[in-house]
């Protein structure tokens, strides 16, 4: 099993696969031993269902939304009623799973999302910015994020091997718990450092914003006024 690792881990120092090629290789290979085989994961790791090929634009309606982004750039903006757009260059594939609707994205995309909804978001090698004013779950794996969060809402990111950036608007009025492993943490908020992390409420508490991270870099920061999105 390792010699398959390192096997993998040289072929991306080679430039023969991609970034996201390499996650997907070795997360396939760590669930061999499930029971499935190895040929049948890698069929899976490179599937995508894309509807659309090309130029995309399309809308639908819904409360809690799945994005899985590999390999590709995603940019949130707000939409200005109850409906979300995503539109831009790739591959787009759209499925509803219980309450839970499932999106997939590869390419260049801006989704459009709507107020009162709450987003989770799987970036896989990939980039991530824009403006954020819903709830997020984020799971980053070697890729780059940076948002700016209008208001108080709760954000929940798990980040392995990549950076995190995050600007908030004056009042903050949000509670953190950061943890980064064999990372780096820098922030202007006024926040309580530690070995074990970053910790403090700055303003009301009226969101959290808890991230665990591992190998990354994570920046907090108060957004200036003359700042623009």
């Amino acid at each position: 099993m390792n010699d398959e690792k390192m096997r993998i881990l040289r072929m991306l120092e080679n430039g023969k696969i991609s970034a996201d090629e390499a996650v997907r290789l070795l997360e396939a290979l760590s669930k061999e031993k499930d029971g499935i085989g190895f040929v049948d994961r890698i069929v899976h790791a490179f599937s995508f269902e894309g509807t659309k090929i090309g130029k995309i634009r399309e809308e639908f309606k819904a409360d809690k939304v799945l994005i899985n982004v590999n390999a590709s750039s995603l940019t949130l903006k707000e939409s200005s009623d109850s409906v979300f757009r995503v539109y831009g260059d790739g591959r787009f594939s759209l499925n509803e799973e219980g309450e839970k609707t499932k999106v997939g994205i590869f390419g260049s995309m801006t989704v459009d999302v709507p107020a009162n909804s709450s987003l989770h978001i799987n970036l896989k090698a990939g980039d991530l910015n824009g403006i954020l004013d819903v709830p997020l779950k984020l799971e980053s794996k070697m890729s780059n994020t940076e948002l700016y969060v209008k208001e108080p809402l709760d954000i929940d990111a798990n980040v392995r091997m990549g950076s995190l950036t995050l600007s908030f608007s004056h009042p903050v009025n949000m509670s953190f718990n950061i943890v980064n492993s064999l990372g780096s943490i820098s922030q202007n908020l006024g926040l309580n450092e530690s070995d074990e992390g970053v910790k403090g409420v700055v303003g009301k508490d009226e969101g959290l914003v808890k991230i665990d991270a591992k190998l990354s870099s994570i920046e907090l920061k108060k957004k200036k006024e003359s700042d623009e999105i």
